[in-house]
């Protein structure tokens, strides 16, 4: 419940600090955006896609939308008149935020369900989030707390405490860099796979799953798990987040 969240995981009674979590099966009004409903509110906005080699692409967000997720299978990469991604890394123009959000789309993502009298503190800032299939995020943590809702598809998050880049297998450049609050980029091992829930593992299993990568295989305090459509996942500030999109999603980023 809403009260059980902002007592137990938000603001906790007993004074301790702020705990990521998963709330599930929510019914706000936002869970029922369709690809052509977001078309229709987004119609007038046009986007500017900048990817590798300083490449750009320009298109009105109406027919982004079309191309992801009404002309095609969702779980397919490869977008017909996109740029073809050259790796499961991409992250332009197959994963995008767009906004802040305001008008129907902002009050619809009603995040505010979550908080007593229906009341945020903090001033907060609303996105939609676009991924193809198989793409994901930087590796990165942000200053603000976040909510994150599936609102299509299925997404896997994985979270990893502050601090954490103090037990990451990386270089420590790249550590002195994350610390500073600089985005890293995982690169994925040949074996790595998504599954869509977690994996029962076996002495003949050889796969590397997304809560093992490699790069967090030491970090304490590591949290995973599927998100489907109707859950919110909420993160304080600090937390590292890492996320990937198993089918081509839609979400909602909010920031506080």
């Amino acid at each position: 419940s809403a009260d059980d969240f902002y007592r137990m995981q938000y603001a906790p009674v007993d004074g301790g600090a702020a705990q990521p979590c998963i709330v599930e099966g929510l019914d706000w009004k936002c869970f029922n955006w369709t690809p052509s409903y977001l078309a229709q509110q987004l119609c007038s906005r046009n986007h500017t896609f900048r990817y590798e080699d300083n490449e750009t692409l320009s298109m009105p967000i109406s027919e982004y939308i079309s191309k992801v997720y009404e002309e095609q299978d969702p779980n397919s990469r490869q977008i017909p008149s996109l740029p073809a991604p050259p790796s499961t890394t991409e992250t332009l123009p197959y994963a995008r935020h767009v906004g802040p959000l305001s008008g129907n789309l902002f009050n619809e993502a009603e995040v505010e369900l979550l908080f007593p009298d229906k009341k945020i503190e903090q001033t907060v800032r609303k996105f939609l989030f676009f991924g193809a299939a198989s793409t994901k995020t930087n590796n990165h943590y942000d200053w603000s707390d976040n909510f994150v809702m599936c609102i299509q598809g299925i997404k896997h998050v994985c979270l990893q405490p502050p601090h954490s880049e103090q037990t990451m297998n990386i270089s420590e450049s790249s550590r002195e860099k994350l610390a500073h609050g600089d985005c890293f980029f995982v690169p994925e091992p040949e074996s790595f796979e998504l599954d869509i829930c977690h994996p029962e593992r076996s002495n003949e299993d050889q796969v590397t799953h997304m809560h093992e990568h490699p790069v967090l295989e030491h970090c304490a305090g590591l949290q995973y798990s599927p998100l489907f459509p109707g859950d919110v996942v909420f993160f304080p500030a600090y937390w590292y987040h890492y996320f990937h999109n198993v089918t081509s999603t839609i979400s909602v980023t909010i920031q506080s």
